[in-house]
């Protein structure tokens, strides 16, 4: 016990080599904010679980060992030299089974020694009894209680308990995700706040179909009480705004509680390329096509839409012979899916393929009429992966820049306008959150906003984006380019709102242009409302 005392645990390094995942942990960070620190845990530092987190990718690492190295350090200077080890308590005492044990198992046993200063490098140590290829994609905590020990005669004495937040994954995570380069500025590095949700979702799944199945489920499962259908996207644009669908996910607010395909595209695809899957965003239809009764995401009933074209989730080239996932909606998958009764299925590693009963192509839309030319196909030139948060670079994947993309500019926003100081109030309306761009060649100001009543229906929530433009030709470029989002065939001025040029999309949604400012409003809660009055006063502000 007497040696023990004198020997302490500095820090351990899960990530010991950034740039090879086949015998360490990988490179990850928290979220668009924060990074993860390596060494992960330190001495006085790290108290909870989360505040060493690790994740490791079981194909890539294979059958090769697994090591961490950790620091020591010695106050007695007569000791030069401990034996150290670090065993797993629920596996040595309480575990009816390996499974119930640390994924990363526990730290074989070895000498290290001491320098002049009672310091020791970072030791390399390897891991025994691991059950990360067992657990397939999981999330859990790893506790290790360290033991010391002077001659190998002795019997081993407590030093310390260290507990971690241990993630695994099928493989190392796809693109848009990145390993590289390892630094604070890479915002592409694997977030462990998605690790949470998509290790979650994905909890058990020993292959990757079944994770991106098991994903798509539970995203579309967010239709139950806290997302409905509406479009044009809110999290997914020309980048995918990740940090506020975290946030959704947190308080139930996010930038709105509404989702397009392209919002569940790019959620799907994001989240399960993070434990190892290799999906992509693509897009079906050239043309406006008319689809058999479908289910939207939080939607009670089935019905027929109009699409101009719908997103998912998809594998390989994302065309007719690949599988896709779709959690935007259920089709029928009964012998004619144009007719009632509707049996409602999500497409969860589907064929789109042709129309044969089966293929999702037979499932979503009638065959074209005698004559017609079939516009429900796929496009396999919108494929992309988007870049991973709001002010990233846009991309088709990674390597490459989508045509068009302006360098980003680390430039701060310029003055914040006034109805984004959070002392302005329109009618009974709040500003509960703002999300502000970067400048870019042509966007001065930027900014994404929510709206909410204190005191009333939490389903009831406004979004309000305003741009600024470098001039009036850019503002409209722009305007038009949000208008396309809508997939709308008629949009029509409103008269009363005629300073701002206001247009009607839907009952939802208003857009307008001034000189060189765009202004978006639309109602983004569960429950839909007149947003009317409100772009009304912001007309008149503006």
């Amino acid at each position: 016990m007497g040696v023990c005392m004198q020997v302490s645990l500095e820090a351990i390094k899960f990530n010991h080599d950034p740039h090879s995942a086949t015998a360490d942990a990988l490179n990850i960070r928290r979220n668009e904010t924060e990074t993860v620190f390596v060494p992960e845990w330190r001495n006085g530092v790290s108290i909870l679980p989360d505040d060493s987190p690790a994740a490791y990718a079981r194909d890539a690492i294979g059958e090769n060992p697994i090591t961490i190295k950790a620091k020591f350090k010695c106050l007695d200077p007569k000791i030069k030299s401990v034996e150290v080890r670090a065993i797993d308590p629920a596996r040595n005492v309480e575990a009816l089974s390996a499974s119930e044990g640390n994924a990363i198992g526990e730290v074989a046993e070895r000498e290290i020694t001491f320098d002049a200063n009672g310091e020791t490098e970072f030791e390399s140590f390897e891991l025994i009894n691991v059950d990360i290829h067992n657990r397939g994609v999981s999330s859990g905590v790893s506790t290790l209680i360290w033991q010391c020990r002077l001659r190998h005669s002795d019997p081993w004495s407590n030093l310390t308990t260290t507990s971690h937040r241990i993630y695994t994954l099928l493989d190392v995570p796809n693109c848009a995700w990145r390993q590289q380069p390892f630094d604070g500025l890479n915002i592409q590095l694997p977030w462990t706040e998605v690790l949470d949700y998509a290790c979650q979702w994905a909890s058990g799944a020993q292959g990757i179909d079944e994770a991106a199945g098991r994903i798509t489920q539970a995203v579309f499962d967010l239709g139950r009480s806290l997302v409905i259908y509406d479009g044009p996207s809110t999290y997914a644009d020309l980048t995918f705004d990740c940090t506020s669908l975290l946030n959704l996910l947190h308080d139930d607010k996010g930038l709105g509680q509404t989702l397009n395909c392209s919002d569940c595209a790019t959620i799907v695809s994001t989240f399960a390329n993070a434990v190892g899957c290799d999906l992509w965003q693509s897009r079906i239809g050239t043309s406006f096509f008319i689809t058999n009764p479908i289910r939207l995401i939080g939607e009670p009933d089935f019905d027929n839409v109009d699409f101009e074209y719908h997103e998912v989730a998809w594998k390989d080239e994302c065309s007719f012979d690949n599988d896709l996932f779709d959690a935007c909606l259920q089709v029928d998958a009964d012998e004619d899916p144009s007719k009632p009764p509707q049996t409602g299925v999500l497409a969860i590693q589907t064929k789109f393929g042709s129309l044969q009963k089966g293929n999702y192509r037979f499932q979503l839309a009638p065959p074209p009429k005698h004559g017609e030319v079939d516009v429900c196909k796929p496009t396999p030139n919108t494929r992309q992966r988007r870049a991973i948060g709001l002010n990233s670079t846009p991309q088709k994947d990674c390597t490459e820049l989508s045509s068009g993309a302006e360098p980003q500019s680390n430039e701060p926003v310029g003055n914040t306008p006034q109805i984004f100081s959070g002392n302005v109030k329109f009618e009974d309306w709040d500003l509960y959150r703002v999300r502000t761009l970067k400048k870019t060649a042509d966007l001065l100001f930027g900014a994404c906003s929510l709206w909410y009543l204190p005191a009333g229906d939490p389903e009831h929530l406004i979004r309000l984006d305003i741009s600024v433009h470098g001039t009036p030709a850019a503002a409209t470029r722009e305007k038009q380019r949000l208008l396309e989002r809508y997939q709308v065939r008629d949009a029509k001025q409103d008269l009363k709102l005629s300073a701002i040029d206001f247009i009607i999309i839907t009952k939802r949604a208003f857009l307008g242009q001034v000189d060189e400012v765009v202004i978006e409003v639309r109602s983004v809660g569960r429950k839909a409302i007149n947003i009317g009055p409100f772009a009304h006063a912001v007309s008149q502000m503006i």
